[in-house]
């Protein structure tokens, strides 16, 4: 391996344990409340480097951001990529999606809260729809998911054709 691959590897080992650490922050005391300073502290990195590797707190919780969704999503995906699911009625796997909003509410609370402090923290910050790329690409793709469902369910009957699954 060469010698600028290894420092590559090092720098972004350190990049995702800065993201991470950034989640567990954002998730426990909210985006405000977590300075880079206490974020840098807790992935023994220096706060200089966490400004190099993304310019800007305002772009390092965009990163942030999308790796929560990422994360939380993880935790989700057995309900709509089982067997079982797949066996179920259109109907029945749009009710099983609906149904994560619960789940959310009821065992991830912290990332709903995460959510609306985020949604404040991009308007205070006016950031534009360049700099949400890469968190809008992870919110969305819940939607493929959902259109497939419902294309499922007019196609087996359980769901009124007239329904537009966009």
């Amino acid at each position: 391996m060469r010698y600028d691959d290894i420092i590559q590897d090092i720098k972004n080992e350190r990049i995702a344990l800065a993201v991470d650490t950034a989640a567990q922050l954002y998730l426990s005391v909210g985006i405000r409340n977590a300075k880079m300073t206490d974020i840098a502290e807790k992935a023994q990195i220096g706060v200089a480097s966490l400004y190099r590797y993304f310019g800007t707190k305002q772009l390092f919780t965009v990163k942030v951001g999308a790796y929560v969704w990422k994360m939380t999503m993880e935790k989700l995906e057995p309900l709509y990529t089982s067997p079982e699911y797949h066996a179920r009625t259109g109907f029945e796997q749009v009710a099983v999606l609906l149904n994560m909003f619960h789940i959310l509410l009821e065992e991830h609370r912290p990332f709903l809260r995460f959510l609306s402090e985020f949604d404040a923290f991009v308007i205070k910050e006016h950031l534009g729809i360049n700099q949400l790329t890469e968190y809008e690409s992870c919110s969305m793709n819940m939607l493929p998911v959902m259109t497939e469902a419902m294309k499922k369910g007019v196609e087996d009957g359980t769901i009124r054709p007239d329904v537009d699954a966009n």
